[in-house]
């Protein structure tokens, strides 16, 4: 089926757009940086803490301070919990920075409404292009730390098991600490 025959598609892509290049929103005269400005800004903080946490965790370190007997799992709680509060504030921004639009406004109202498309599936796509910036938002946040937060902290055990189980844990709790700040 094409995409023109499916309107909840056509919609969706409307309101991403929207979202993605400027609504046009009436009175809005502010600073815009543009969506790639805030993708290479949003990912700066996972990116520079988790390079940090390669002289914080590295083998040579631990070495020189003495340490035994290294847990990843309770050693890292505290730079977890950043990871975990980064991606819900993220998620959270997006989501109310966006949240005014999923009603219709007036040029909405005037355009949609007459087209032969239900109230409901408008206010779905709507919230579906919400949804998806939220997501792409949140997965630029984080994509350095999936990466490197597991390498920095667990690279140096010799164990790739334990590094696919302490990246696979950082990943579902911070994607789950971002849909519950969505959903919330």
């Amino acid at each position: 089926m094409v995409l023109s025959q499916r309107p909840s598609l056509q919609l969706l892509r409307l309101f991403a757009e929207r979202m993605l290049h400027g609504g046009g929103e009436l009175g809005a005269d502010d600073l815009d940086l543009g969506m790639g400005v805030l993708l290479i800004l949003l990912a700066m903080p996972g990116v520079l803490v988790s390079l940090l946490m390669f002289e914080k965790f590295g083998s040579l370190i631990r070495f020189l301070r003495g340490d035994g007997a290294f847990d990843p799992y309770i050693a890292t709680v505290p730079d977890e919990y950043f990871f975990i509060v980064l991606s819900m504030a993220v998620s959270c921004a997006a989501t109310l920075w966006r949240w005014n639009s999923i009603f219709l406004d007036r040029r909405d109202y005037l355009n949609l409404v007459p087209l032969p498309i239900s109230l409901t599936r408008i206010f779905f796509a709507n919230l579906s292009a919400i949804f998806a910036l939220t997501a792409l938002l949140t997965m630029v946040v984080n994509a350095a730390s999936f990466v490197l937060f597991p390498i920095a902290v667990v690279g140096s055990q010799g164990s790739f098991s334990k590094l696919l189980r302490f990246a696979f844990g950082h990943a579902i709790s911070v994607s789950l600490s971002s849909a519950f700040s969505f959903l919330a």
